[in-house]
């Protein structure tokens, strides 16, 4: 299967018939900033991860451990919290997994593909395109293969599109 548009990759995740409703947003490193307006156009709700992790710290706390099963609860929370469109796009998503050993890495990939079952919404993590150090080559194809990883592009003053933007 071929790397399809955002819009398309959220309206086939939002099916409810699926256990494991994820997904991967491939982004050109120069246009992580405009991904949160591509996903609005795609009818996607937005969590910027970051943010969301910052205003869950507590009152005087300073460092943020984050490990694999953090993440992953933190996933899970975001997934199980509501969502009007039913599919929610985790922009940066990079900054966890650049903080997790690449052993860990792919087994947070392993777990979203496969394992991440019965959640309320679905979720899409952006990634940067070409961050093989974040999403292996090797999971970029199982992802591909089985229809769950979209694309975005850059094209000048307009910022990210997605396909159907065009």
């Amino acid at each position: 299967m071929s790397i399809r548009s955002l819009a398309d990759l959220a309206n086939e995740l939002r099916t409810t018939t699926k256990l494991v409703r994820t997904g991967v947003v491939l982004v050109p490193p120069t246009a992580l900033r405009q991904v949160k307006d591509a996903a609005y156009r795609a009818g996607l709700d937005v969590v910027d991860y970051v943010t969301w992790k910052l205003e869950r710290l507590a009152p005087g706390q300073r460092s943020v451990p984050l490990n694999v099963d953090s993440f992953l609860r933190d996933l899970d929370e975001i997934a199980n919290g509501n969502s009007v469109s039913g599919c929610i796009l985790i922009a940066n998503a990079d900054v966890p997994l650049a903080r997790l050993r690449m052993d860990e890495r792919q087994s947070v990939w392993d777990f979203l593909l496969s394992s991440f079952k019965r959640r309320r919404q679905a979720i899409v993590l952006a990634i940067p395109r070409g961050a093989d150090h974040l999403f292996p080559q090797k999971h970029e194809e199982q992802w591909t293969r089985v229809g769950r990883v979209a694309a975005i592009e850059r094209t000048g003053d307009r910022g990210c599109v997605d396909a159907d933007d065009r």
